[in-house]
């Protein structure tokens, strides 16, 4: 997830993590199963932990690259190659984690790797896009294009036409970024996949947005919100009502900004979003202000920069001060 213009977004990287699996069949699976059972199991385990425990996440990966060096495996070396690139780029150590994906794929290359050189490709594809190099970027993601295109793989092929679609965003070519998203919709739609469908509907709200067509951005982002809300999806609803409350401030209808603010702060709240809770404060505040509440506003913008400063949030700290500096310019000019 990303943050632009107070618009936030989607792309699609990392660890393929076993869900449906309860923690202890992947465990059992890990000790007991075959090679490639084992490979799986261990990569699962280690998506799992990546962003709740590092220690237990490193443990993981340093198994696999065990059972690699035992067993003189390619395919589990490669993984855990990949696992330790997630790590680095979730942490946004962007140049180690291109490194360690550059490793997997020198290592799949050199044995015609499958589906998962097409995901290597892809992940290097997503690191490159964050560092701004486009072009070598796309060139990636059109390999991993071909590699799944190769072995049918539609669902996989949609991760990638996302990432593509993300590279055209960020060139601000948005007639081309809209139309990878629409064709990895269209699997999505096919394949029944509810919160895909969901991730991409915010994304094409995104395009609707950077293009000035706030109508059909708002109706993009209530047809992801309408999905996770019936499938319960708590821990995503957030996004789309922080977008939508986004663009009702930009409009001036302040009730509706404010309604849905709150709600996105509620959940980001609840689910400890710090990062989420904080922009949220910030754009609650703003508004607060607008409606000439300034007391209530300044309350809420404080409140917003400490939270800023205990997560280390430099672009929340600017944003919050400027809002601080906002708040008493506008109630000086008030009186």
């Amino acid at each position: 997830m990303r943050k632009l213009g107070g618009i936030v977004f989607f792309a699609v990287f990392g660890a393929e993590v076993l869900y449906g699996t309860s923690l202890d069949s992947l465990e059992q699976k890990a000790v007991r199963g075959t090679i490639e059972e084992r490979t799986e199991a261990l990569a699962a385990l280690a998506g799992r932990y990546q962003d709740k425990d590092s220690a237990k996440c490193f443990h993981y990966v340093q198994s696999l690259y065990q059972l690699a060096d035992r067993y003189h495996n390619a395919d589990a070396m490669a993984q855990a190659y990949l696992l330790e690139g997630h790590f680095y780029k979730k942490r946004g150590n962007y140049q180690q984690a291109a490194e360690k994906i550059q490793s997997a794929i020198a290592l799949l290359e050199s044995k015609s790797g499958g589906k998962l050189l097409g995901k290597a490709y892809n992940d290097l594809g997503a690191v490159l896009v964050d560092r701004g190099y486009y072009s070598e970027a796309a060139r990636y993601l059109s390999k991993a294009l071909r590699v799944f295109d190769q072995h049918r793989d539609s669902f996989q092929m949609s991760k990638v036409l996302l990432n593509l679609g993300l590279v055209f965003y960020y060139q601000k070519n948005y007639p081309f970024a809209l139309q990878y998203y629409e064709k990895a919709l269209n699997i999505r739609q096919a394949l029944n996949d509810s919160n895909g469908m969901a991730l991409l509907w915010n994304n094409i709200g995104i395009v609707h947005y950077c293009q000035g067509y706030k109508r059909e951005a708002v109706a993009s982002f209530k047809r992801a919100l309408e999905i996770y809300r019936k499938r319960d999806a708590i821990r995503l609803m957030s996004l789309p009502l922080f977008n939508i409350g986004e663009i009702y401030f930009e409009d001036r209808r302040y009730d509706s900004a404010l309604y849905y603010n709150k709600q996105s702060y509620v959940l980001d709240t609840l689910l400890h979003d710090e990062a989420g809770s904080t922009k949220s404060l910030i754009k609650i505040a703003a508004t607060y202000a607008t409606l000439h509440d300034y007391a209530k506003a300044k309350e809420l913008a404080l409140r917003a920069l400490n939270l800023a400063k205990s997560i280390g949030s430099k672009e929340d700290i600017k944003d919050a001060y400027i809002t601080l500096s906002e708040i008493s310019k506008e109630l000086k000019d008030y009186r």
